[in-house]
């Protein structure tokens, strides 16, 4: 009978285990073997995060730069269940102390627990989580407010204060290796208190606290491996409106201590200043990751910074985020090829230029990373460039060792040149394009990537795992109210057992098409209906109008460059135009004022005396120089409004008349080249 109860109970604790957390408090009402069951998975649980409700920090935590999670230095679930499974969803942005406390007695095994958007912390609650939890080697607070020092001098019923963290020190001081205090407000005293009493810590992640010079990091455990600082803005508006919070990089005081040596891993983001040239004394530095806008940064000062990273030959993996940075491609093109020619172990790289227009990767640069980066395994880059052609994707194929591509938004490749990628190389296992080009033929293009896989496979006895994703997002079709057409498969191994290629096409219907040909698909009849759609995908691919049409809608920046330099001069043309209009109005109102005193006033005028006509007549000899002299300043702007307004008139009715006849002329060589496809 007991034998009979135990298989049962692993049977629920094997269901169990596949559900959230939320999801087996639901089972746990159903009987007693399944609450005994929850309780025996929980208390074996060495993984837990608690995420409160907070709108605003949803809402904010979008923007923020994505942090690389493949690389794992220390691995905290031990191969347990995965972080959703874990994860607590509180509807507040607080916990009540009594709910506090029943959460943590259920498990108490834990090695990581995390709290995101939990605020009112106090020394209480850190008692009870050292009393409940003694075996912690992981905590993560985020945005958690009570935890910083912007009310810590407030009651320490309702605030973390200086003796919790000494109980957190004296706690686990010698046990914790990875704390994560990300947007708690931590302040300078704080920092030094952490450093100080956490002398085993491998992970340390401080970004975007109050943190001017970071002195306390000079004393950095030896033990440190990773290391994340600095601040986050969500656009250069927010820098202009927070000047105050904006602080250097303290990299002086990270390189002053004997932490730099064993430092494997950095992330900032903020101000790059002439501190960021000593980052050569970090010798061991293995993964670096760097954000900065425009307005932190300045391009005189970019080849002394950004070069410097040359200087670091261990360097395997590079993550450059930066937003307008340089006015031309060209000072960050040498910045890179002098990294790239100092970093030979360098096996994955991300370029991500958002909201840029700069883009230093072209055909030779692709060529060059070859021969200065052979180990290269992983490349992501956002955005291309016109120059960037298929010529790149060949030279792609040709890397020994590249598994993954990711591209976004190179508007001068094809689907021709993806089909010769996926070809000539032999290592791509994953591939990810965006608003790069638009699929004519979904159905067909997915076939001649399968057609080429199993020809592979043939020649390799190896299986190859392949994983190839195609989208476009950033053309006008998306503010039309079709949703994106998705085609998918997945073709499993051999046995079935596990998936060996995984193809997806999502992109927006060709409406411009789709709504000429429905005009002859509906009048049509049934029989006829499969071969008018044929002839339709055939128009699709041999209409040369439409393949132009749609390259030029898949460029947003040209149209946004444009609208840019038109609505300047629109603007610059209205000032005039409204200037001369109200040189006119002036005009008018002094030729009336001036034309009604002289017959109204003609009996008052001849009964003054003499005396006053001599000063009058004096008085306007003056005024008529001043008035001369204002009068030619007068009629040349008058002129050069008069000027700007004729031009603004002729290059909007030309640009009218521009757009209405190419239109024209576009539809019927469309609707003439249709009916010749269809008779």
């Amino acid at each position: 009978m007991a034998t009979i109860f135990n298989n049962n109970v692993d049977c629920i604790i094997e269901i169990l285990s596949k559900l959230s957390l939320n999801d087996r408090e639901q089972c746990r009402r159903i009987s007693h073997s399944w609450y005994w069951s929850a309780n025996r998975l929980a208390s074996i649980q060495q993984e837990l995060y608690i995420i409160g409700h907070d709108r605003h920090h949803r809402c904010r935590k979008h923007s923020h730069i994505p942090q690389r999670r493949e690389k794992i230095i220390i691995d905290d679930n031990n191969g347990g269940s995965t972080t959703e499974l874990n994860t607590i969803y509180w509807p507040y942005p607080f916990i009540r102390y009594q709910c506090y406390c029943l959460i943590l007695k259920r498990f108490p095994n834990l090695r990581t627990i995390g709290f995101e958007s939990i605020n009112h912390w106090n020394d209480h609650m850190i008692e009870e989580l050292i009393i409940n939890c003694p075996h912690l080697h992981s905590i993560s607070f985020i945005q958690c407010y009570g935890v910083g020092q912007s009310r810590m001098h407030e009651s320490n019923h309702i605030n973390l204060t200086y003796n919790g963290w000494q109980r957190l020190i004296h706690s686990y001081g010698q046990q914790i290796h990875t704390l994560i205090l990300k947007d708690c407000q931590i302040d300078e005293r704080q920092l030094a208190i952490i450093v100080d009493g956490f002398r085993q810590l491998v992970r340390l992640d401080i970004t975007d606290n109050r943190l001017e010079q970071a002195t306390a990091l000079r004393n950095l455990s030896p033990t440190i491996r990773s290391l994340s600082l600095g601040n986050h803005f969500g656009s250069e508006m927010a820098i202009h409106d927070y000047h105050n919070d904006i602080h250097y990089i303290p990299l002086s005081s990270i390189v002053s201590g004997s932490g730099c040596y064993s430092i494997t891993e950095l992330f900032v983001q903020g101000y790059l200043d002439n501190q960021f040239p000593r980052i050569v004394q970090m010798k061991q530095l293995q993964h670096l990751t760097i954000h900065f806008w425009r307005t932190l940064f300045d391009e005189h000062d970019s080849i002394q910074c950004l070069s410097s990273i040359r200087h670091l030959s261990q360097l395997q993996s590079l993550e450059i985020y930066h937003h307008n940075t340089h006015d031309t491609s060209l000072a960050m093109n040498k910045e890179l090829l002098e990294i790239l020619r100092g970093c030979p172990n360098l096996e994955r790289l991300v370029f991500d230029s958002k909201n840029g227009f700069e883009c230093p990767f072209d055909d030779r640069m692709f060529e060059r990373m070859k021969l200065y980066c052979p180990k290269m395994t992983s490349l992501t880059i956002n955005p291309g460039d016109f120059s960037t052609t298929n010529c790149s994707l060949q030279t792609l194929a040709t890397f020994p060792h590249l598994k993954r591509l990711k591209l976004i938004d190179f508007p001068a490749i094809n689907s021709e040149g993806i089909l010769s990628l996926l070809k000539q190389s032999r290592t791509i296992t994953d591939l990810i394009i965006q608003d790069c080009c638009y699929i004519d033929r979904p159905e067909q293009f997915i076939q001649s990537i399968i057609d080429d896989v199993h020809r592979i496979q043939d020649n390799n006895p190896l299986r190859r795992h392949l994983n190839v994703r195609i989208s476009s997002t950033q053309t006008i079709y998306r503010f039309l109210s079709s949703k994106p057409e998705i085609h998918s498969i997945k073709l499993g191994g051999q046995n079935g057992d596990s998936c060996l290629t995984m193809i997806t096409i999502s992109q927006p219907p060709q409406s411009s098409s789709s709504s000429v040909y429905s005009l002859f698909t509906n009048s049509s009849s049934s029989s006829s209906s499969s071969s008018s759609s044929s002839m339709a995908a055939k128009f699709n691919q041999s209409s040369r109008y439409l393949k132009y049409f749609g390259h030029l809608l898949s460029i947003p920046d040209i149209v946004s460059n444009g609208m840019k330099i038109l609505s300047t001069l629109t603007i610059i043309s209205l000032v005039f135009i409204m200037y001369f209009l109200q040189s006119i109005f002036t005009n008018y109102m002094d030729r009336s004022f001036s034309t009604i005193p002289s017959s109204s006033s003609s009996s008052s005028s001849s009964q003054q005396s003499s005396p006053q006509q001599s000063s009058s007549s004096s008085s306007s000899s003056s005024t008529s120089l001043l008035q001369s002299s204002d009068s030619i300043m007068n009629k040349i702007i008058y002129i050069s409004s008069f000027l700007a307004s004729i031009s603004f008139l002729y290059l909007l009715i030309r640009c009218i008349c521009l757009v209405t006849f190419e239109s024209h002329s576009f539809l019927l060589h469309l609707t003439q080249e249709l009916f010749e496809q269809i008779l």
